[in-house]
């Protein structure tokens, strides 16, 4: 009687090994267009309303890029900016930047991804603080 034949068998265990590290690197290094991920102090400055999730930082050619999610959790705000703004070692704010968000109102999309692009170095003393904010407002400025 023939046995079935197993195809993990005829696989060695390092080279199986081998190539899940290879493919795990291969998806590292694709994400975001293979730009380097940086490492900075990020605050998400909580908004009535909506989720927000802490962004990643790309490191571009002209500066840090920052790219997250937000979802709405109810209709009674409508929140039509994401606004970064970089906080230097003082804990003031030294810049920002924002972007307009698609309608996330009750008949529109749930969700959306933001990507907010800067010209920034972020120092090592620095912080970065992201909400979603109405009218150009500042992160905890009333609306």
């Amino acid at each position: 009687m023939l046995k079935p034949l197993n195809r993990r068998s005829l696989i060695p265990v390092p080279l199986r090994a081998l190539g899940v590290l290879l493919m795990a690197a291969m998806a590292g290094c694709a994400a975001y267009g293979g730009a380097p991920l940086l490492d900075v102090a990020t605050d998400v400055t909580a908004s009535r309303g909506v989720k927000l999730q802490r962004p990643v930082a790309i490191k571009t050619t002209t500066g840090t890029r920052f790219h997250g999610l937000i979802c709405r959790g109810s209709t009674a705000q409508v929140w039509n900016q994401i606004r970064v703004e970089r906080l230097g070692a003082a804990g003031g704010v030294v810049a920002s930047a924002a972007q307009t968000l698609p309608n996330l109102t009750y008949r529109g999309q749930p969700c959306a991804y933001y990507d907010v692009a800067t010209d920034w170095t972020i120092g090592p003393a620095e912080r970065v603080r992201v909400c979603a904010v109405r009218f150009q407002t500042a992160c905890g400025a009333a609306p």
